[in-house]
Formats: C-alpha cells, sequence, structure tokens
C-alpha cells in the first residue's frame, strides 16, 4: 500500500495544471471623463496664455486619438503630406518602410506606425476634423525664432515634415515628451488618461455600433471595415473589444453613442 501510495503521489507530481486563459479588456474612458479632458484642454488652447499652444497641440493629438482611434506612434508621425487637402479628403497613415528614403530626427527612437497603412475619412457625423487640423497649422504650429538682427520672429517652416511639434524648439516632438503630455494631462483633471485609452475608447464604442446591426452580412462587413480602420490583419485582433463589449453589457453600462444608420454622433466630442 506504501509503494502504490508513493507512485500515485508521483504520477500526480508530474501533472502540470493547465493555465487558466486571461481575458484581456481595451480599458478605456467614460464619457463623463471624455468630457472633462475635452473642457480643460479646450479652454486652455483658447485662453492665449503661455501655454496655450501647448494644450492647442495636445489637444490635438487627444481629438485623433478618440476620433480615429490612432496609436500615439502614428499620431506622432503624421507628415503634412498625410492630411486631408483639396486632391484628398482623407487622412493617410503611412507605415516607415514606404515612406522612401526619408530621415527621421528622433531615430533611433522614432515613432513607428505598427498597424498597416490605411487611408480614413471622418467617422462621427459631429467631427472637428478636418478643421483642427487646419486650425492648428494656421494659429498654432510655430515657435519663436531670432534673427540675426537679434529680432524675434514666429518660424513656422522647418527642415522636417512631421505634424505635431516640440512647442519649444520646432522639432518633431518625440514619444517621450508626449508620454509627459499625458501624465500632465492625468494631473490636472483627476482622469486616468492615457493615450491608448483614448484609442480604446474609439474602438469600444465602434465595435458596439457594428454588434448592433441586425442583418448578418452587413455587420460581418463593418466588421471587415474595422478590422481595416484599425490597421489590424487579422479579424482576431477585434476580440479584446468583443471581450470588453460582453463584460460592459453584463454591467449594464452601455456606450452611449446616438444613430445606428450613417455616421453616428459622440456627444462627448461636443
Amino acid at each position: 500500500m506504501t509503494r502504490a501510495l508513493e507512485a500515485h503521489g508521483g504520477i500526480w507530481g508530474q501533472v502540470k495544471p493547465l493555465d487558466v486563459a486571461k481575458v484581456k479588456f481595451a480599458e478605456d474612458l467614460e464619457d463623463a471623463e471624455i468630457r472633462e479632458i475635452e473642457t480643460f484642454l479646450a479652454h486652455a488652447a483658447a485662453s492665449g496664455g503661455a501655454d496655450s499652444r501647448v494644450a492647442a497641440r495636445d489637444y490635438l493629438m487627444r481629438r485623433m486619438a478618440i476620433e480615429y482611434g490612432l496609436r500615439i506612434g502614428e499620431i506622432l508621425a503624421l507628415r503634412l503630406g498625410d492630411l486631408p487637402s483639396r486632391t484628398q479628403d482623407y487622412l493617410k497613415i503611412v507605415r516607415i518602410e514606404d515612406r522612401g528614403d526619408l530621415v527621421d530626427p528622433r531615430e533611433p527612437r522614432a515613432p513607428k506606425v505598427k498597424t498597416l497603412g490605411r487611408d480614413l475619412g471622418c467617422y462621427f457625423r459631429n467631427s472637428r476634423f478636418p478643421q483642427l487640423f487646419s486650425l492648428y497649422q494656421s494659429s498654432h504650429r510655430w515657435v519663436w525664432a531670432s534673427r540675426k538682427s537679434g529680432a524675434r520672429y514666429q518660424k513656422t517652416r522647418f527642415a522636417h515634415p512631421y505634424l505635431i511639434l516640440n512647442a519649444t524648439d520646432g522639432m518633431p516632438l518625440s514619444m517621450q515628451s508626449a508620454q509627459r503630455r499625458a501624465a500632465f494631462i492625468r494631473a490636472e483633471t483627476g482622469v486616468d488618461f492615457h493615450w491608448h485609452a483614448a484609442r480604446h475608447a474609439f474602438f469600444n464604442r465602434a465595435y458596439v455600433l457594428m454588434d448592433g446591426i441586425k442583418d448578418p452580412l452587413k455587420r460581418e462587413e463593418r466588421r471587415a471595415g474595422l478590422v481595416y480602420w484599425g490597421g489590424w490583419s487579422s479579424p482576431d485582433s477585434l476580440d479584446i473589444y468583443t471581450a470588453t463589449a460582453r463584460r460592459n453589457k453584463a454591467r449594464g453600462a452601455a456606450l452611449a453613442l446616438e444613430g445606428t444608420d450613417g455616421k453616428p454622433s459622440w456627444s462627448a466630442l461636443d
């Protein structure tokens, strides 16, 4: 009996318990938190104070993350030529390897487009794009510089084509500086803001709209469109938003968006 128990214990000692799969969720921001940040940055940008240009830039970046679902690296990698124009009414997300011999002065830590390249129009009916791009370029995309005479002037032309500037020296904004700005927004608003949470806020809500389509063919078409929009190569990338939608339904916390036909509106963006 003793030998049998020892043998039995030895067998069980070789058994490895299966890993329990951990469900990942796309944590984002509630509408009230989005409005809090919106109000803070919009007022700071319109104040005309010393930091208004920085606030206007941060506001633009946050709206891009919220309205287009962009990663912060994609935002920092945007060039002026990628923006909507008279001949191109959409935003272009272009991978680094598709940019020819363009050198980014932030190398070796230059922001990378980690997703597939894509062309994106305005998703929401009440979007502030593309006007926000024009406003930033005309009023806030400049730095102070000095002429040989010592006179100061507003410099608007730079040796690089990148949209988002460091407001002090006019160089493209670094990833580290962008993360510091997110920390500043957290401290000033009390909202647990991260750039990726803004991206998740878009995709969580877009997923709920897609999931609410009753026609299975239209729903599948919208699903494929959402995969393209996110720059993913596989529909499996939506699994995290599927899990989040199921959890939120169980919580009874619906994600608020009005409209199911055509372009939706998102009141938190007003």
